[in-house]
């Protein structure tokens, strides 16, 4: 969450779903301690001991919980028009001077086992000093609002008159073949698993193969079921994903127009662009009443995968010179 006044703005997380986890770990923590401390001491201790010990490593176990909680892990990021602050309950740990420093955002995310586990959002900051990158523990859109105001996508104020060569009317047509591409060999590979299953299956209900062949046939249509139905899901996947990329997107001074919605930049909630430098890249507006329209418009490319929108930086450009006079719409999107 975040707060202005007179011009100062301050970035904390949510101090309220930072406690509900913390007492859930307690009540885990000490569940556990309670139930495996106990069996590390011999069986000669006495109970009276083991149960002493036990609170003991429970009580250490939940400070740090909390100390984590409430004073290690509990930064603040305060931003005025000099400078940017970090601070931790008690003391200032990092102070830059906006005029002398360059901020961007790095992003982690973390795999356990495949499943995903989280996401480290870091603030990097480059100055006469050197580079400090600070893990902030902020959630995707308040920290989205930070690197808006360190470092502002659009520009602060709209000229008096807005060149036309810069900010439009500008034109951009993405690409869906690319997609569109990989879900037709998908789908091509979904029917041969199809007709070879439907063969098997024809050929075992004919009794044209014998008691050991038709043991192992069995097996095979039971793999070539199941690769057609991966096949087929991710086929319909690639083809959802084709029609997310929008055929014309248009850009003209305080309008952005996608297909055939008109979205004037006075008049919407936040124009969110995926980074030029993001793999993924995806435009996101949120309008008046709050509803939230995406759009695909990058995605990781190899010489085999042509990109989406080559032109895609040119794009960001033209939305946030666009957006001039609209402070605080026009926002990086950092997923």
């Amino acid at each position: 969450m975040s707060d202005a006044a007179a011009g100062r703005q301050v970035f904390r997380p949510a101090l309220g779903r930072r406690v509900v986890g913390a007492l859930l770990g307690s009540i885990a923590f000490a569940v556990l301690a309670a139930v495996l401390v106990p069996r590390l001491f011999p069986v000669t201790t006495p109970r009276d001991v083991r149960a002493g010990l036990t609170l003991v490593v429970v009580l250490v176990g939940v400070g740090v919980i909390w100390a984590v909680t409430l004073w290690w892990s509990n930064l603040r990021v305060v931003v005025t028009a000099a400078a940017v602050e970090v601070h931790r309950p008690g003391m200032r740990l990092h102070a830059w001077a906006r005029d002398e420093t360059a901020f961007s955002s790095s992003l982690t995310k973390r795999y356990v086992n495949g499943i995903p586990a989280g996401t480290t959002r870091t603030l990097v900051a480059r100055g006469p000093g050197g580079t400090v990158n600070v893990a902030v523990p902020l959630g995707r859109e308040d920290f989205t609002r930070l690197m808006a105001v360190v470092t502002p996508l659009a520009p602060p104020a709209a000229p008096a008159e807005p060149d036309p060569a810069v900010v439009g009317p500008r034109v951009f047509l993405p690409d869906p073949a690319p997609i569109a591409a990989r879900a037709m060999r998908l789908g091509i590979g979904a029917g041969v698993g199809l007709l070879v299953t439907f063969g098997v299956l024809v050929l075992l209900a004919t009794g044209v193969w014998g008691r050991d062949d038709t043991e192992l046939a069995t097996v095979g249509v039971a793999v070539a079921a199941v690769v057609t139905v991966v096949l087929a899901v991710l086929t319909a996947i690639m083809l959802g994903r084709a029609r997310q990329v929008p055929e014309r997107i248009e850009v003209a001074p305080g309008m952005l127009t996608v297909d055939d919605r008109v979205f004037p930049l006075t008049a919407v909630r936040a124009v969110r662009l995926s980074p030029p430098a993001y793999p993924v890249r995806r435009l996101a507006i949120t309008d008046a009443a709050g509803s939230t329209h995406r759009w695909l418009l990058g995605e990781a490319h190899s010489p085999r995968t042509p990109q989406l929108l080559p032109a895609y930086p040119e794009l960001v450009a033209a939305v946030a010179a666009a957006g001039a006079g609209t402070e605080g719409v026009v926002l990086y999107d950092l997923r």
